[in-house]
């Protein structure tokens, strides 16, 4: 049966997927799952996919790509050179005084790109879940947060980030997978070069960062070794690619079907090296059935007969109306790869263009400005006419020489004046300066990051002024930042899918940030069925934090108007532990009230301290116990009056609330 390339075969793929469950084991969580990459083993599926189907397609589809991708090379190529300064001359070249040709590049592209990625990838983005509002549903919620919170800072997502913008800004797209590491057994997200894609011409990335096609490429290569530790059964035939030597590396490429299915091939020697159900995906399975030991030995002497009665497969027909219904986070499978595309038309897979494509034309002005302020500099030092009444033509060309590099020559005889003369060249116009400089900026500009340069900062002389430049360029960023973001949410919802699919054992957490402090939390897959609703996301804007200024400013003022508490205002001023500054202060208000002794807030100063008169008309309250504090009354009784547990604890909350803002210098 030939393997049909329209979307409509989406359907019968799944189903030669879902007919092959009997080959995994009832679970479907560890046997029989692709270890790709793991150098283990990997077991096949029976599928109704023909080789000589699968290679004639993915032949087919690597030229289709190959022709398309000829006018995308040329321009990747271009973007890249011109971010390391490799620029060429323009038609207006010029030479210099000395007849060499004049290379200089004031590169603005570079620092123009480097300004923007740190801006808009400062931090991590913040995800945020909402769940059922159910104890199971809130409990979910919370270890779900610490562990996107925790995977996205083990994986250090934010210098992925980094890494994908560089990437979107040389090739038009930028390209991230995120699966699962089966030696570490945790999740791996990782930044793939978007040269190593094969795409569907016809297909786009969405604005979730999905790619809208029929199938995705990604070329690899691997030791023939390595390959054949994966595919056992191809061991001769990689053995042979790589003419017995098993340390050769081969390439071979991964291929995505409707996020259904997944090839290995090699398609220059015509080999399909394996072919796939996709491993993140939990599969409907049957139910279970105990039986005895007489009926298992009919099963096997059943299963092993040559031929099957047509009455045994009307059962296995209605046995799949009785399959168990797996739980998925995503309502289809699809594929590992998730994309930053942001000037997009939508009609094809590439961006239809970059940053840095779009100043290309600035940059060679810029260069052009250059060179020609460097001719006329150059001109103003060997431009020189010596007398012959002076020198011979040998010692005319060696005090040329010497006057060129600054030293002092000596005039044999006559006027020192008429011996040698410079004519310098006309003074370059002011306007040309200008026009390089207007050059420069319009190119930061162009990206969003003019204010944000050390020329659009330092134009402005006020600390409000700087704030307000910087903050009219994150406006102009927004499209950027949002697309970044967007790719985030996308990651975060392709881990939560992960997560459901190999959490079988409980995962453990750290939950922090809270007033409880530190606390462990463990996420496992069975505790998502139970959930009826489930939604991840990512904060707007949490990728961009606030001006570390800026955001001192509004803690301060929501604390002086009493709209924040001790803690949250630590918090904003970026301290590094927020509950203990609170505790401290707290103690000290209550130190200064004169509600706790000197001795209770800085212990080592107890003995240095003099004892306090003595009473002797006091006598001890009621209910107090030995060293409890004066008016507080303790056990049944605490809970009316002054000195009650609850009028000390509103009272603590009241001191919080009226604490003076500490002196921050």
């Amino acid at each position: 049966m030939a393997l049909n390339p329209n979307a409509s075969a989406a359907g019968g793929v799944y189903k030669a997927v879902t007919d092959a469950m009997s080959v995994f084991g009832p679970t479907n969580k560890a046997k029989g799952r692709p270890l790709l990459n793991s150098g283990e083993e990997m077991e096949e599926y029976s599928s109704s996919l023909k080789d000589e189907d699968i290679l004639e397609l993915t032949t087919a589809w690597k030229s289709r790509f190959s022709r398309y991708y000829e006018r995308i090379r040329g321009t990747q190529k271009k973007a890249f050179e011109y971010w390391l300064g490799k620029q060429p001359g323009t038609q207006m070249l010029l030479t210099n005084a000395t007849g060499g040709a004049s290379d200089i590049v004031d590169n603005v592209i570079f620092p123009m790109v480097e300004t923007l990625i740190p801006i808009v990838t400062r931090a991590n983005p913040d995800p945020v879940i909402s769940a059922d509002p159910t104890p199971a549903g809130q409990a979910l919620s919370k270890a779900l947060y610490s562990a996107l919170s925790s995977e996205a800072d083990r994986q250090k997502l934010k210098r992925k980030m980094a890494r994908l913008l560089r990437e979107w800004c040389w090739n038009r797209i930028g390209v991230v997978k995120s699966g699962w590491d089966y030696p570490s057994k945790k999740i791996k997200t990782e930044i793939i070069p978007a040269d190593r894609m094969i795409f569907d011409t016809d297909g786009h990335v969405d604005e979730g960062g999905r790619f809208c096609g029929l199938y995705l490429g990604e070329r690899k290569k691997e030791t023939a070794s390595v390959l054949a530790e994966m595919f056992p059964a191809k061991k001769i035939i990689i053995a042979g690619l790589a003419g017995g030597q098993m340390a050769t590396k081969l390439e071979y490429v991964e291929w995505w079907y409707c996020g259904t299915d997944v090839f290995f091939t090699i398609d220059e020697a015509r080999v399909v090296l394996g072919k796939y159900k996709n491993p993140y995906w939990n599969y409907d399975r049957k139910p279970r059935r105990t039986a005895k030991p007489e009926e298992e030995t009919a099963e096997i002497k059943a299963r092993e007969s040559a031929e099957e009665s047509e009455e045994n497969e009307e059962e296995e027909e209605e046995g799949e109306a009785d399959l168990i219904k797996a739980y998925n986070f995503f309502s289809k499978p699809t594929d590992p790869y998730i994309f930053l595309s942001i000037f997009s038309a939508g009609k094809e897979p590439y961006d239809d263009t970059s940053l840095i494509l779009q100043n290309i034309v600035n940059q060679d002005m810029v260069n052009r400005r250059a060179r020609q302020i460097d001719k006329n500099v150059n001109g103003m030092n060997v431009g020189m006419v010596l007398s012959g009444d002076h020198f011979t033509d040998e010692q005319a060309t060696t005090a040329a020489n010497s006057l060129y590099r600054g030293d002092a020559i000596l005039v044999p005889k006559g006027d020192v004046e008429k011996a040698a003369k410079r004519f310098p060249p006309e003074p370059i116009p002011e306007v040309v300066y200008r026009n390089l400089e207007d050059m420069r900026q319009e190119i930061m500009n162009i990206a969003g990051v003019g204010a944000s340069s050390s020329q659009g900062v330092g134009e402005q002389k006020t600390v409000r002024g700087k704030i307000i430049t910087q903050q009219s360029d994150l406006t102009r960023l927004s499209l950027i930042t949002e697309s970044i973001e967007q790719v985030a949410d996308t990651i975060y919802n392709q881990w939560v899918q992960i997560i459901t699919v190999f959490f079988d054992e409980e995962q453990y957490f750290i939950s922090a940030g809270t007033k409880e402090g530190k606390e462990l939390v463990t996420v496992k897959a069975d505790a998502f069925p139970e959930i009826k609703t489930l939604n991840i996301t990512v904060k707007e804007g949490s990728a961009i934090p606030k001006d570390p200024l800026t955001k001192r400013n509004e803690a301060i003022d929501l604390w002086q108007s009493g709209a924040i508490g001790a803690l949250k205002f630590y918090e904003r001023l970026g301290e590094s532990d927020p509950q203990e500054m609170t505790k401290d202060l707290i103690l000290w208000e209550m130190v200064k009230s004169g509600q706790l002794p000197p001795q209770s807030y800085l212990p080592a100063i107890a003995d240095e301290l003099p004892a306090p008169p003595a009473q002797p008309n006091q006598q001890k309250q009621p209910n107090q116990p030995p060293g409890g504090l004066p008016g507080v009354q303790q056990g049944p009784g605490a809970g009316a009056g002054p000195g009650s547990t609850e009028a000390v604890g509103q009272e603590m909350n009241a001191l919080e609330r009226s604490v003076p803002v500490p002196s921050i210098r």
